[in-house]
Parts: structure tokens; sequence; C-alpha cells
């Protein structure tokens, strides 16, 4: 039976899985403990032999009319020997270093100076959550004698 509003609305929280049939085979709608409704595009990778989910969203942020839109498109990159999985990691994995890149060039001696202090100088939490206690009281005599940048 095809997916309709009215079924995904009514599931519950840990329901089942419920699935779409014909032209949208392929297209899952999960319902998490927390209420929650996300489509999920699950496909057998031709690498690997096993199924890979991809999220598509979630029901209250597009519908569904919009999850099978997308479905249709990442069931085209599918024929053309793409793998749509595989492309959003890694496409995440560059916006993270495109986020990350900027601030590595802003560093000027105050920040990195300030940066020292608060990791190394001051108090500050270990891993297991004690406080460790830093070698000097807070910022020390460095930002006295710092000149505006």
């Amino acid at each position: 039976m095809p997916l309709s509003v009215k079924a995904i609305e009514a599931m519950k929280p840990n329901c089942h899985v419920r699935t779409d049939t014909g032209e949208n085979t392929g297209l899952r709608v999960s319902c998490g403990a927390t209420g929650i409704k996300i489509f999920i595009y699950r496909y057998s990778s031709p690498v690997t032999h096993k199924l890979v989910p991809i999220k598509i969203g979630n029901f209250s942020q597009i519908s569904l009319s919009e999850a099978r839109v997308k479905l249709q498109e990442l069931k085209q990159l599918r024929q053309l020997g793409r793998y749509p999985a595989t492309e959003m990691k890694e496409e995440k994995q560059h916006k993270k270093q495109v986020q990350l890149e900027p601030l590595e060039t802003k560093l000027t001696v105050k920040a990195l100076i300030e940066l020292y202090l608060i990791e190394r100088i001051e108090d500050r939490k270990g891993k297991d959550g004690k406080i460790i206690a830093g070698a000097r009281k807070k910022k020390g005599q460095f930002v006295f004698h710092l000149a505006p940048l």
C-alpha cells in the first residue's frame, strides 16, 4: 500500500517503518522515540552489497511529495552509477574543511595568546570532569604588555 500523509501523521513513536510502493520503492518513513518522522531512501550498494540508508529529511520540514521528488533524483544518480550516500559524506567533509579554513587564517597574536592562556594556563576541566589547576592566576601578565593590534 502506498504511503499517504494521513498514514504518516498517524504513526506513533517507535512505530514500525512504513514503506512506499510502485515507482517510489525505496522510500521509507520511520518514527523514532521522540515522535519525529524521518524520510529515508534505502538502496543496495553494488560495492559492499549491503543496504545503505540516506536521510532525505524530516516530515515536518518537507512534504511527502517533496520527499518523492528527492527520491527520484537520488534514484537517477544511482542509475548513472554514482553513490549518493558517499557523495553526501564527501560533501559534508568538504563543508567542514571550508568552515575550518577561515578560522585558521584569522588568528592574531592576541587571539593566539588568549587561546594559550585558556587552554593551558587557566584552570580547566579534565577528561574525567575534575578541575585541573592552572599554572597562574587568570590572564597572567601577558595581556598587560600587549599593544592594541
